[in-house]
């Protein structure tokens, strides 16, 4: 189910369709302009559980399909600027060997392209948005006291890309089309910033292999995904998201967008 309202600069809501309409704004001063509200106002239609669902919650899918949510514009900012620079890339579609947004059965993979030093094999791309602060942690870079940038043992987890890239591998490979190898190429939001450069990232885009997995361990996370979704269809409850889906809890504080009514599924299953 999309989203129903947005939420105002001062906290009120409005729903969407009269926050669009001409003369719609309840502050009669738009917060911003109406492309860009137009471009974030509304999510996919539900096809079923993708790739790209990787690291969300049964519990947060379920939710969203079957409940009335509010967006607040401002969070959306950085999902437009990939989803902009993805249309962009993708004019390369079906030239200069390269296949881009090809439709697979678990979703839009960003492009995949022969590889030029492996005849027969095709290497499988994804475009991200990331700020520095994450490129540093994937890369595992951090200063020690003599201010060189050393390895972090605790780099950020990419688990969920792991997937989502492996998921498309598996639908291409059963395709007969032969995936050598899997990267990220990462443009860095405030790339060239002192920022940036303080956390060692001197570039604006940065390639980060994404590492193969077993096709069990793929094959059944998306099986147990879509299992425990189908299960709340029935049921209408499902458990809630575990630590790594919520961040360590992170995510219900302000960045899940159906954190109320997540609440209230378990005010309802206390009650029972």
């Amino acid at each position: 189910m999309p989203a129903k309202w947005l939420i105002c600069p001062d906290g009120e809501k409005i729903e969407i369709a009269e926050c669009l309409s001409y003369r719609g704004c309840r502050l009669k001063d738009r917060c911003a302009p109406m492309a860009y509200l137009r471009s974030i106002a509304y999510d996919r239609e539900w096809r079923g559980i993708t790739a790209s669902m990787a690291g969300n919650g049964p519990r947060l899918i379920y939710l969203k399909r079957v409940t009335d949510y509010a967006i607040r514009p401002d969070d959306r900012a950085f999902a437009v600027l990939g989803v902009k620079s993805h249309a962009w890339l993708a004019r390369e579609s079906v030239t200069n060997n390269v296949l881009s947004e090809e439709v697979t059965e678990h979703g839009r993979p960003d492009c995949l392209e022969d590889d030029e030093y492996g005849p027969g094999y095709y290497i499988l791309i994804d475009y991200k948005t990331f700020g520095s602060y994450k490129v540093a942690m994937v890369l595992g870079l951090q200063k020690n006291d003599h201010k060189e940038f050393v390895v972090n043992p605790d780099a950020v987890d990419m688990y969920d890309i792991e997937l989502q890239l492996n998921r498309y591998r598996m639908d291409f490979e059963a395709q007969g089309l032969k995936i050598s190898k899997m990267y990220v190429y990462a443009i860095i939001r405030d790339g060239n910033t002192y920022i940036a450069k303080s956390r060692g990232i001197v570039t604006n885009t940065r390639k980060i292999q994404i590492k193969r997995l077993p096709d069990k361990q793929v094959q059944d996370y998306y099986t147990l995904l879509e299992s425990s979704v189908e299960m709340a269809m029935k049921t209408g409850y499902i458990y809630r998201c575990n630590e790594w889906e919520s961040w360590d809890g992170k995510r219900c504080s302000g960045f899940c967008e159906v954190s109320e009514a997540c609440q209230k599924m378990d005010a309802i299953k206390r009650e029972e």
